[in-house]
Order: structure tokens, then C-alpha cells, then sequence
């Protein structure tokens, strides 16, 4: 059973946020306690960095892990950084007061949930390199008004934008293949 708490706990921390070892040169931002979801406690604005260096070592920041900021209520504002691929699910799920969100072009996936409940969230712009938005989410979010989705998104999942109760508007790309089940079900 250690071995297994273990290998769920980060690697280091590093000006408040946790990190998990990839390789010998990336690294995932992750909860500071992922096997007990103890939460994180991120307040205000939060610039997450693109590249840290830890004991003389250079990693690149390439993911957000599963369940990494779930219920930071105080959230605001999140930049996530060039180089991040993927945002795992449930990892913003619950950061009630999150306004805003800047997504760089490097992101692939969206995770199931990784935005649910966010319902301070206004608008978002999905970034041109972003295929897959999983299922669930944006579950929620019902302050959210405005969706531009980029070329290059292929498929938006089950209930993927559901019970955005004030969404007015959205842009679909010519390269989305797919909606899933009630994704716009409620708006």
C-alpha cells in the first residue's frame, strides 16, 4: 500500500504549486496529496510557468494532472502555459470564483469535468491545437456566455457544455466531427 500512496504524491513543490516527475525533463502539475484529496489552496491570480528549474535541472511543464486545483474556490484567473498538452479530468472542477482563462496553443485535451462547476466563468476561447473536449466539461457553468471553438477540434463530448444556462453564443469549426449526447442540453 506505500508504494502505492508513493507513487501518487509530488516529486517537489516549487513556489506553491506541486509538480510530478515525468522524465528527466518534463513535468505535471498535480494536487499536493492526490492519493487524499486534500485540495490545494491556489487564491487570486495564477500564472502557471512553462519551464522550472529544480536542483540545477530543467523541466518543461507539458500537463495538468487529474484533480491538481479541484475546489480552489478562490481561484480567479488561471494563464495555463505554451507547452501544456493536456488538462486532466476534474482538475479545475469546482473553482467557483474562476473568471477567466487563458489557454495556450499547445493544448490537445480537456479531461472529463476539468471545468464542471466553474460558474464564475464568462467566456472561453478553445485554442486551435485542442481536438477533444471530453465529456462534461464545462458541466455547469452557467455564467458562461460566449464558446469560440478553433479549427482542428474534432469532437465535443456528452454533456460537454450542459446546464450552461446563459450561453448564447458558439462557434463550431469545420473540423468537428463529433458532438456527444445533451452536450448543449439547458443552455
Amino acid at each position: 500500500e506505500y508504494e502505492e500512496y508513493a507513487a501518487k504524491q509530488p516529486d517537489f513543490e516549487l513556489n506553491g504549486i506541486y509538480y510530478k516527475r515525468l522524465s528527466e525533463s518534463e513535468v505535471a502539475v498535480t494536487d499536493k496529496d492526490e492519493g487524499h484529496k486534500n485540495g490545494n489552496t491556489y487564491v487570486g491570480d495564477l500564472v502557471l510557468p512553462a519551464s522550472i528549474n529544480k536542483e540545477g535541472f530543467e523541466y518543461k511543464v507539458t500537463s495538468i494532472r487529474a484533480n491538481s486545483f479541484e475546489r480552489c474556490c478562490k481561484l480567479t484567473s488561471l494563464v495555463i502555459p505554451e507547452g501544456v498538452t493536456e488538462i486532466g479530468d476534474f482538475a479545475f472542477s469546482g473553482c467557483a470564483a474562476l473568471k477567466s482563462v487563458k489557454f495556450p496553443d499547445s493544448l490537445h485535451k480537456f479531461g472529463t469535468s476539468a471545468f464542471s462547476g466553474c460558474i464564475a466563468l464568462s467566456s472561453i476561447d478553445i485554442p486551435q491545437g485542442t481536438e477533444i473536449i471530453s465529456d462534461k466539461c464545462f458541466f455547469g457553468c452557467s455564467s458562461l456566455t460566449s464558446v469560440t471553438l478553433a479549427e482542428g477540434l474534432t469532437s465535443i463530448g456528452n454533456k460537454a457544455f450542459y446546464a450552461c444556462t446563459s450561453l448564447s453564443s458558439v462557434v463550431f469549426p469545420s473540423t468537428l466531427h463529433s458532438i456527444g449526447s445533451e452536450a448543449f442540453m439547458e443552455c
